[in-house]
């Protein structure tokens, strides 16, 4: 699927949904300990810059607004699933 950042703003919250979702997926097979550990700015580069070598990355029409959007919502995954993780240890 393209993604058309620059046409359409509607695409956003599409794209956005993806890259949660994809962000979800890779860090859901880790330990909670890893999760926790994870430094989440240099999780979603290293994973940005691999999958665009893979030639994985999403398909867009703005290359540098979709690097943008997905740092910042990878991010913001991940550190939501580290508190979430880290609640749930808490309780234990």
């Amino acid at each position: 699927m393209k993604y058309d950042l620059s046409s359409s703003i509607g695409n956003y919250g599409d794209y956005d949904e993806m890259v949660q979702r994809y962000a979800e997926q890779c860090i859901g097979a880790r330990a909670p300990e890893d999760i926790i550990a994870l430094d989440a700015e240099e999780y979603a580069q290293t994973t940005w810059d691999s999958d665009e070598r893979a030639g994985t990355a999403p398909e867009t029409d703005n290359p540098a607004e979709a690097k943008a959007r997905f740092m910042s919502v990878f991010v913001e995954t991940v550190k939501n699933c580290q508190s979430e993780v880290g609640h749930q240890l808490a309780g234990m």
